[in-house]
């Protein structure tokens, strides 16, 4: 990171074309899976959000951070989104 900041959003969106679906996003810090995570589960067809807020993850200069996506099938995703806040 550039700089320090604490990340206390992390929301993901996605839609799947095929079948039912899931997915889960986590920050990663330092190349450890951190508790901040969200998890949706869509239907056929249907765009699902999900949204964390707890627990917040503080950051430092320095520090690698990265976003992991865990999906339940392997049906292509439509479309995904994802994003973060870190003040």
């Amino acid at each position: 990171m550039p700089v320090a900041c604490t990340f206390n959003v992390l929301s993901g969106t996605h839609g799947t074309q095929g079948a039912d679906d899931s997915f889960k996003v986590n920050l990663v810090k330092n190349g450890v899976d951190t508790t901040l995570e969200c998890t949706a589960t869509s239907t056929l067809g249907a765009t699902r959000t999900c949204l964390a807020t707890t627990p917040t993850v503080s950051v430092a200069v320095g520090d690698f951070v990265a976003l992991k996506i865990l999906q339940a099938s392997g049906t292509p995703f439509v479309r995904i989104g994802i994003g973060t806040r870190c003040n």
